[in-house]
């Protein structure tokens, strides 16, 4: 931005001789020529437009009250594991997903329940039946409108071997605790009453994809 400039000329600009006196030529002021973005007027005022813009990020993340379940079953019985309330947190304007894989032993795509004994005696994914042992899982929110259509109305679904989408949400939440969308997961379980006694352990991953159509996870 250029600016005017204002000049005195503090020298006399001529002398003239009269009647024995000096006197001065009146004094001048010289302007600079005034640039198209300021005004010239009796002010001698210039001024500029400074335009600002502020960027706010995506900012996401997920989280839940546990990260462990136990539970004591008697053989011949099934019984719904209490599970686990987690939240997502994402201003994302595009929303956001959350995937569900079986995940046992660090294990992408691996749906048992490992058993910590000897023998082939791990538990599999199942939804019914009681000619063998099954576990599953269930999901449940307030708001129930972020529920994908294959895991609504708390229905009792196998663990997924491959990313299955259960959350969907096409629109922003606060992302401080408590403004988020919150979903519960619980597991049904059905040991059958010939099952080996012991500990059997299994695990899933849950991952936040912002925004809603980015990359599905696969590892």
């Amino acid at each position: 931005m250029k600016r005017t400039n204002f000049f005195i000329l503090g020298a006399l600009t001529g002398l003239t001789t009269l009647s024995g006196a000096i006197l001065s030529a009146p004094f001048v002021v010289a302007t600079t020529t005034v640039t198209p973005d300021c005004v010239d007027d009796e002010n001698r005022r210039c001024s500029f437009q400074l335009d600002a813009a502020v960027v706010v990020s995506p900012t996401c993340s997920i989280s839940g009250n546990t990260t462990e379940h136990s539970e004591t079953v008697t053989p011949g019985n099934s019984k719904t594991v209490t599970g686990i309330t987690i939240e997502v947190l994402c201003n994302d304007p595009n929303g956001f997903k959350v995937y569900a894989v079986g995940y046992t032993n660090d294990t992408y795509g691996t749906t048992v329940l490992k058993y910590n004994g000897s023998g082939n005696n791990d538990i599999a994914t199942g939804t019914s039946g009681t000619s063998s042992s099954w576990w599953a899982m269930q999901v449940s929110a307030t708001d129930t409108s972020i529920i994908t259509s294959a895991y609504s109305n708390s229905e009792v679904k196998s663990i997924p071997s491959t990313s299955d989408a259960i959350i969907s949400s096409s629109s922003a939440t606060g992302i401080t605790t408590g403004n988020g969308k919150t979903f519960t997961i619980n597991y049904p379980v059905y040991i059958k009453s010939s099952q080996p006694a012991g500990t059997y352990t299994g695990q899933v991953k849950y991952t936040l994809v912002n925004p809603q159509n980015g990359t599905v996870p696969t590892s």
